[in-house]
């Protein structure tokens, strides 16, 4: 899974883009660590995923997981954390409750513009 992690000071938030066909879980622990450092080093915990236009081969089973080790490498409760998806896609969806139920503030959008102005509310949560 090709990924780019940065800071957006326009946006104010981090902003990680996937670029490439998700098909393993354990690059999702390595993405978590990069959204994790970017946050510490910028003292920004908005979070906008980018997932418009990626294929997803991940199980309901990876999905369940994958929420559990994105806690697990930091990116937890302190990140409030929205995922564009574009068209819907249960899987993601199912990643987004899954992670909500863990007690993260994560919500999935089929829209960038919506994404954007949820992060920016300080008063809305998942």
């Amino acid at each position: 899974m090709e990924f780019d992690v940065r800071f957006d000071a326009d946006l104010g938030a981090i902003v990680a883009t996937i670029s490439d066909e998700m098909k393993d879980p354990r690059d999702f622990a390595f993405l978590a660590r990069e959204i994790v450092a970017a946050a510490e080093a910028s003292g920004c915990y908005r979070v906008l995923t980018d997932l418009r236009g990626v294929p997803s081969r991940l199980s309901i089973v990876d999905v369940y997981d994958i929420s559990h080790m994105a806690a697990e490498e930091g990116l937890n409760w302190r990140f409030k954390r929205a995922i564009v998806i574009g068209d819907p896609d249960l899987i993601l969806e199912f990643y987004a409750v899954t992670s909500r139920n863990r007690g993260h503030n994560l919500r999935a959008f089929s829209s960038l513009e919506e994404a954007v102005t949820w992060l920016g509310d300080r008063r809305q949560t998942a």
